[in-house]
């Protein structure tokens, strides 16, 4: 057991976390989260001790912190707040998952049950990979990225940074998806996919395009 470690976020995505944590024998000290309703809650029997900037700088610089949240622009930003006060940032990496020894993977990045990342593929910092999604050969998954639970990425696919594949969707080989743009749920995605917009569907089609 370790208590060099904590998490910020105490929503649905840390019980995910904390589980891959305690499946590898880690338990983390204690949680943050700057809704001061859930301070005191437990969570897999780790206390939400509360708000982020009720610990002092000092203190937080003597664990390694891992952002526990799913929404990626939220998990971005409390990434840089942590960085800008000396933290030192980490991820996870369930046990059941399986990692190619040729892939390559950000310290930062959450690697959830289930999931598999093949040759060559490129994980990027704090990109969360979640349960049982496949990321196959070649492929660059970027900063800020969530690529949902059972979502499929086929060979030298492109995930720019925040973007977002919803659950159960599939990433043909060579397409790209812009960043900040959203694949919903169940979609194909047969073609590049334009910075901050949606699309759904078999073939995903735009249904918007997101101001910056």
């Amino acid at each position: 057991m370790s208590d060099a470690l904590i998490l910020y976020g105490a929503g649905g995505h840390a019980t995910s976390v904390l589980d891959a944590f305690l499946a590898s024998g880690l338990k983390p000290a204690f949680i943050l989260d700057d809704d001061e309703a859930k301070t005191g809650r437990q969570i897999l029997r780790t206390t939400v001790r509360g708000p982020l900037r009720e610990l002092p700088t000092e203190e937080l610089r003597r664990y390694s912190v891992v952002v526990a949240v799913a929404v990626n622009e939220v998990r971005k930003r409390i990434a840089l707040e942590l960085a800008a006060r000396g933290a030192r940032l980490s991820g996870v990496r369930h046990p059941s998952s399986i990692i190619s020894r040729h892939a390559t993977l950000h310290s930062t990045a959450h690697i959830m049950a289930g999931v598999i990342v093949n040759a060559g593929a490129v994980i990027q910092a704090h990109a969360v990979l979640n349960t049982g999604c496949i990321v196959e050969h070649d492929s660059t998954v970027g900063e800020y990225t969530h690529i949902g639970p059972g979502a499929v990425l086929a060979g030298a696919v492109v995930i720019e940074e925040g973007a977002f594949v919803a659950s159960g969707a599939k990433v043909c080989p060579f397409v790209r998806l812009g960043s900040w743009s959203t694949l919903g749920a169940g979609a194909v995605a047969l073609r590049d996919l334009l910075a901050g917009s949606l699309a759904v569907g078999v073939p995903a089609r735009p249904v918007r395009k997101e101001s910056a």
